[in-house]
């Protein structure tokens, strides 16, 4: 046990659990319904569109007992997140589908399944959050819910996809409560059976992303610091090793059932090949050659998001508890703040060797499990409550002007695309809509390409199409040609140079009629052909 028992009357308890589900329930509230309240198609989420395109993917594997690529697998591989995006998209067209082809009705209405991936990303923290206070006994409970509250004020990211939408980043907290949950069973018991169970949950965070593999070294990590507390000799060298190859066999064989039981051969192929990739990259990264500017960019992290503040203030007082004598600390209380300091600099590095702040939920995770074994003291508890209040407040005012920001750039793109759709457009023309313009016209095509669906949808289509996505890469003549004006501006003549989306398509933009700038669109009225 690394404290002594806490003594609370029932009030406290009650209050404190009280206000907590409240304060994370008013905050769900304000991101869901009003700073971020955008219809599914206007979000330029991309993890709102892998979602859907997961969903619609596992119906159409199930419906045709066929295989269609799907390119997030092929990625991540983010299974979990596969799996509850279809149970919340079976979920929605029970409760509000047309009784028709569930995939029509998604692409046609995706609100209902947008509030439902919402709902599962509040009910996934909710599960991990309870966890975390089970795991966390005998600290007051107040204490818990302090430290449980540093991983949603430590980033914008981990309040959005930690909370109100989901994303592969949404399994972080879940893992690291499952981590800590099982740890110190590692750290008091021989049984050989929990280090299967540690292999189970390894396999889990590889599941979900490749930069999650942090549990399988931390597991690793354990294995080593308990052959050292206990003294290295022969027999528990032999010992150590049996374990390892035990967590390494069950986390080998479960990411393999999981991986060609959804994945599949040819998506695990693409798997393996990413991951070469990924890790090439960090390497690059490492050695100062990135094809990513803000790889291990330590300046621009800080400057983007109160995360450090939070993250450095509790390692410091970790690396402190591990430098003081061992007669002081019992072995409990160091086995966790190593585990803990490990796991967080791997998670952290992870994340930091191809930067995007999104992904931070990753390392934000590990701070409450940072902070448990510090916060019985006094000058630890008053540093959590502050940093917490600070970071909490900066990850606050964020995400709300951030969304908000977004909001407005989207409203502009409804209005723009309003005045588009009023457009003359003669039967047989059609409309072109380039990469990253928010809006169904884009994004649907989109959607359909991330679940391997386009020839499958489209294919029992009846009706001649007047928009097209240059994700269909359909070469025909169009009347306009639409672009972001952000990524495309006019020069000062009034033209547009040609160019290629992502997909390769060529967009032949000076070959234009006229031009138009909109708010945030340009509309290319192209020369008949």
């Amino acid at each position: 046990m690394i404290f002594g028992k806490a003594k609370n009357p029932p009030w406290a308890t009650v209050g404190s659990s009280v206000v907590f589900v409240a304060s994370l329930s008013l905050i769900w509230i304000l991101v869901v319904f009003d700073w971020w309240a955008m219809d599914f198609w206007h979000t330029n989420d991309e993890y709102a569109f892998l979602s859907l395109s997961h969903a619609i993917n596992f119906e159409a594997t199930l419906r045709e007992h066929a295989r269609f690529s799907d390119s997030g697998l092929g990625n991540h591989p983010g299974i979990p997140f596969y799996v509850v995006s279809w149970l919340c998209f079976r979920v929605a067209s029970l409760i509000s589908g047309d009784g028709g082809d569930r995939i029509v009705w998604v692409l046609s209405d995706p609100g209902p399944f947008y509030l439902a991936t919402r709902i599962a990303a509040a009910t996934i923290a909710a599960a991990a959050a309870a966890l975390t206070y089970a795991t966390f006994s005998p600290l007051a409970p107040w204490k818990r819910l302090l430290a449980i509250s540093t991983f949603f004020a430590a980033d914008p990211w981990s309040l959005l996809y930690g909370l109100t939408s989901i994303s592969n980043e949404t399994f972080a907290f879940p893992l690291a409560a499952l981590f800590f949950w099982t740890a110190p069973r590692l750290f008091n018991e021989r049984r050989l059976s929990l280090w299967a169970v540690a292999g189970l949950v390894s396999a889990a965070g590889y599941l979900v992303k490749l930069n999650y593999l942090w549990a399988f070294v931390g597991f690793c990590t354990i294995a080593l610091l308990d052959l050292i507390e206990a003294g290295i000799s022969t027999s528990r060298i032999r010992e150590t090793l049996f374990r390892l190859a035990i967590l390494t066999m069950a986390f080998l064989v479960t990411v393999t059932v999981f991986v060609l039981l959804v994945a599949g051969p040819s998506d695990a192929k693409s798997l393996i090949a990413g991951h070469f990739e990924a890790v090439s990259r960090m390497l690059m990264a490492s050695l100062g050659n990135s094809s990513n500017p803000h790889s291990f960019d330590f300046w621009k992290i800080a400057t983007d998001t109160p995360f450090l503040f939070a993250a450095i203030i509790p390692v410091g007082f970790s690396i402190y508890r591990l430098m003081m004598p061992r007669r002081l600390e019992d072995r409990e209380t160091r086995m966790w703040c190593a585990t803990a300091v490990i796991v967080f600099v791997v998670a952290f590095l992870a994340v930091a060797g191809n930067y995007t702040q999104r992904y931070l939920p990753a390392a934000c995770a590990i701070l409450p499990f940072l902070w448990k074994p510090l916060i019985d003291k006094k000058i630890p508890l008053i540093a959590c409550i502050l940093t917490t209040l600070v970071s909490g407040g900066c990850t606050i005012y964020l995400t709300r002007s951030e969304r908000l920001a977004m909001s407005e750039q989207m409203n502009a793109g409804k209005v723009d695309e309003a005045i588009i759709m009023g457009m003359p457009l003669a039967p047989g023309e059609a409309r072109l809509w380039t990469y990253s313009l928010a809006n169904k016209q884009f994004f649907s095509e989109f959607t359909l390409q991330m679940a391997g669906l386009q020839d499958y949808v489209h294919g029992r289509e009846t009706r001649p199409a007047t928009d097209y996505s240059s994700y269909q890469r359909v070469d025909r003549p169009y009347r306009y040609i639409l672009v972001d004006r952000t990524r495309h501006p006019a020069s000062s003549d009034g033209t547009v140079k040609s160019f290629s989306d992502p997909n390769g398509m060529p967009i032949p933009a000076e070959e234009a009629l006229s031009v138009r700038q909109l708010t945030s669109t340009t509309v290319l009225e192209m020369k008949p052909r």
